[in-house]
């Protein structure tokens, strides 16, 4: 056997070796992240949300006592709990409470007038129907329009929660039923929505069987909590300058007729952690690893390995437009690069070893997609400043900015929803 094929055996053995321990980082993460999730869906089951939709208020109540549309308060309210209890799975955690339950025990507390069931009788309301979770609400008439408003009101803050406002804004309204039902349906979605973390599996028609188009239900205030703990995964490829590196390569390929590809790709992963201390805004930081390899060919014996690590720290603000959640984010951080040469014969004019450290920054945008309460999918779209100084005159800096496509995969824990205004 050849020095160089023993050569090319032990390098081959040295990658099987690198490889273990960067599969053993991976798949413990992926278990560790199976098993808190697993511990935070345990403990969402070991609770259970037992959930009450009260009469929504007239609030354009006449005087003498009379609803602009006897009965519709009381009539929202029970198609949405229908609706709850049509489309809820039986491993949701949640339990509806009966209309006539509900009632009949507004009726014994003396509560079952018409303007008692608001924002400040929610708290009673949730302690007489032993309900941790409360939608109450209001609509109102305005000749051929109606607007419509649920709020949740939750027992762990005793208040009305943030982001948990949907409101069915001013449209023409016509008071019969089929046309009720069609705009109720509009309005369960999105309630629905923020108490699974999900969309139902219904479909509610655009226009109403009168011919009239229904209007967009909104969620007023985005629901993002405080006290969030993500973790998260991403991977994707992005392009590099490495202008001084590239300059050697080519000059490489003229002088001494070797073919080797510029450097202008490399891979990229990133694992790290974020807590929301406002609504919305996120702060984070975590590990990204940027790698790329060029060579000339097994017979040359000449290749160049670029790789760096990253330890970076910043924010992250989350907005819904159109439905869908954005995440615009900044991140900054201390960045340590190597350069390695193999290079039997001295083609490339550089040492075999190059150091770079420096400041590096990353801005991005993501569009995330909810797969359950717990896990997400984000497609993003990120520019890099990564150009790090080296000591060596060959090759002064080694350069890393450039523009990434990738992928994550988010798990989200915990996160509490401050208190309404």
């Amino acid at each position: 056997m050849t020095g160089t094929t023993i050569h090319r055996h032990q390098v081959a053995h040295a990658k099987k070796i690198q490889i273990r321990p960067n599969l053993l980082l991976v798949v413990l993460f992926l278990l560790a992240c199976v098993f808190f999730s697993t511990l935070v869906n345990f403990s969402a089951e070991g609770e259970e949300m037992r959930l009450a939709i009260v009469p929504f208020e007239d609030t354009r109540i006449q005087e003498g006592g009379e609803e602009t549309i006897p009965g519709l308060g009381t009539t929202i309210a029970s198609q949405l709990t229908a609706l709850f209890v049509q489309h809820l799975s039986p491993g949701s955690g949640v339990s509806m409470i009966d209309q006539d339950v509900i009632t009949m025990a507004l009726d014994q507390a003396g509560m079952a007038e018409m303007g008692l069931i608001n924002a400040d009788s929610a708290a009673r309301v949730g302690e007489i129907l032993d309900a941790n979770y409360v939608w109450y609400g209001d609509y109102s008439v305005w000749g051929a329009n109606i607007m419509i408003q649920a709020t949740l009101w939750t027992l762990r803050s005793a208040s009305a929660q943030h982001g948990y406002v949907v409101r069915i804004p001013e449209s023409q309204f016509i008071p019969d039923t089929e046309f009720i039902n069609a705009l109720v349906c509009q309005l369960f979605c999105r309630m629905y929505v923020i108490i699974v973390g999900e969309e139902p599996s219904i479909s509610c028609p655009e226009i109403s069987p009168s011919g009239l188009p229904l209007p967009k239900v909104i969620i007023v205030q985005a629901p993002f909590p405080t006290g969030n703990l993500c973790t998260s995964v991403r991977v994707g490829i992005g392009s590099v300058r490495m202008g001084a590196v590239n300059n050697i390569i080519v000059d490489a390929n003229e002088v001494h007729s070797i073919v080797m590809n510029e450097l202008r790709w490399a891979y990229e992963a990133d694992i790290r952690a974020g807590y929301t201390f406002v609504p919305g805004l996120e702060v984070l930081g975590g590990i990204k690893y940027l790698g790329a390899n060029r060579d000339a060919g097994g017979s040359a014996n000449v290749s160049l390995t670029v790789s760096s690590i990253a330890l970076m720290t910043g924010v992250a603000y989350h907005l819904r437009l159109a439905g869908v959640e954005f995440i615009l984010e900044g991140r900054a951080g201390w960045n340590s690069a190597n350069l390695l040469k193999r290079d039997q014969f001295g083609y490339l004019d550089c040492p075999a070893r190059i150091a770079g450290n420096g400041i590096s920054f990353e801005s991005s945008i993501s569009a995330s997609m909810a797969i359950n309460p717990v896990w997400s999918v984000q497609g993003v779209l990120s520019y890099r400043g990564m150009e790090l100084p080296s000591t060596t005159i060959s090759i002064p800096t080694l350069d890393f900015s450039g523009l990434s496509l990738g992928v994550s995969i988010t798990a989200t824990f915990g996160g509490e929803y401050v208190e309404v205004k």
